[in-house]
């Protein structure tokens, strides 16, 4: 029966400690909606907990968790991206797409937002600059060129 209750805590103590670590991530992502600014955006989404060893049905779940975050916090900054560039505020979309472009560097679209926003502001040399390390990238990670849309935007 000690055997039961002691395997019993375990469990209880490596889940309120993963439900502390998405709750920090959560604290995070709703503290960074209205601050993007100062958003981390990489270590957030990056977060693992330290000196636990999960299970492996934990681990997925947590897992899972940080991956709706992941999700969520790119879509609010892709939104805000879209809304800055629709309103022509590039000072402050260039950054948003620089943030999405590092924390997921083999998202062809996020490649082609930051060349298309160099363009905008008449940075050719910028635009060019992110068009070659999409190819080179897309070359040496998958063997592969970049799409149409990136080809037709790259001879702009």
């Amino acid at each position: 029966m000690a055997q039961r209750e002691e395997l019993i805590l375990d469990v209880k103590t490596k889940l309120d400690a993963a439900y502390r670590d998405i709750a920090k991530l959560q604290s995070q992502a709703v503290q960074a909606r209205g601050r993007l600014d100062q958003l981390n955006y990489t270590q957030m989404v990056s977060y693992r907990p330290e000196g636990q060893n999960e299970g492996e049905e934990l681990a997925r779940w947590v897992e899972q968790q940080r991956e709706n975050l992941h999700r969520g916090i790119a879509d609010r900054l892709e939104r805000t991206l879209a809304e800055a560039e629709s309103a022509g505020d590039l000072a402050t979309a260039v950054p948003l797409a620089e943030r999405l472009l590092a924390a997921d560097e083999d998202n062809e679209r996020s490649h082609r937002n930051l060349m298309r926003l160099h363009y905008l502001r008449g940075d050719v040399a910028r635009a060019q600059a992110a068009y070659e390390r999409l190819r080179e990238m897309l070359s040496r990670e998958f063997d592969a060129t970049p799409s149409a849309e990136t080809e037709q935007l790259a001879r702009t």
